[in-house]
């Protein structure tokens, strides 16, 4: 009888740490939830910047990037070295929302390039000062630009230029034919200026020449 009763016992004993055992495992885990909980709401929102530019006399700064701490929408901002007042985001009349890509300053640092689309996918360049305010459109590019640049004294925007023949790349569109080893694709760009007051584009490379890098003379 008393090896009975010391049966009973102890099966109890053990039952009761299995409940004390699954008790404290749910109050660690609700307790880790709830500071994975508090620590998510205090930690800062992740914000991505790119193509950040720093004018060439170090006194602005330039990226691309949310323009509020939500991040709700993507701008070009624009702000003074050292902290001196919050950044301003630069306006691009008739861009499309977010297409901004690509910055450049002019050598001087008084004006910002920056590359954008407009009508839902045309190349577009535009100028802003350092100053502030609306940035101005330059050109409207049929085909497609990259790696603009100032020319020294901001008069004319180099870029790599593909037209719309030479860019085309989908199944019911003309494109050149390929050349050299299987699956090889050449980029069929051009180097081309652009006069920054008509916003007319020129291509000075020759025909049968593909520009990947280039820079200004002094």
């Amino acid at each position: 009888m008393e090896v009975s009763l010391f049966r009973q016992s102890s099966s109890s004993n053990l039952q009761f740490h299995r409940v004390a055992a699954g008790v404290a495992l749910v109050c660690a885990f609700t307790a880790i939830t709830s500071a994975r909980a508090q620590n998510s709401a205090s930690a800062p929102r992740l914000r991505q910047f790119t193509s950040v530019a720093i004018a060439p006399d170090g006194q602005h700064l330039a990226w691309i990037g949310p323009d509020s701490p939500r991040g709700e929408t993507i701008a070009v901002e624009l702000a003074a070295n050292g902290g001196k007042g919050a950044p301003v985001a630069v306006a691009l009349p008739g861009a499309d929302r977010g297409s901004m890509s690509e910055l450049a300053w002019s050598a001087d640092s008084r004006q910002l390039l920056i590359r954008a689309t407009t009508s839902s996918g045309t190349p577009a360049l535009y100028v802003a000062a350092a100053t502030g305010g609306p940035a101005r459109r330059v050109a409207t590019v049929t085909g497609s630009v990259h790696d603009a640049r100032f020319s020294p004294d901001a008069s004319r925007i180099a870029v790599l230029y593909s037209s719309p023949s030479e860019e085309a790349n989908g199944p019911t569109q003309a494109t050149p034919r390929d050349t050299g080893a299987m699956d090889t694709h050449i980029d069929r760009q051009h180097l081309a200026i652009v006069d920054v007051a008509t916003g007319k584009l020129k291509v000075i490379s020759k025909p049968d020449v593909y520009v990947y890098e280039y820079d200004w003379s002094p």
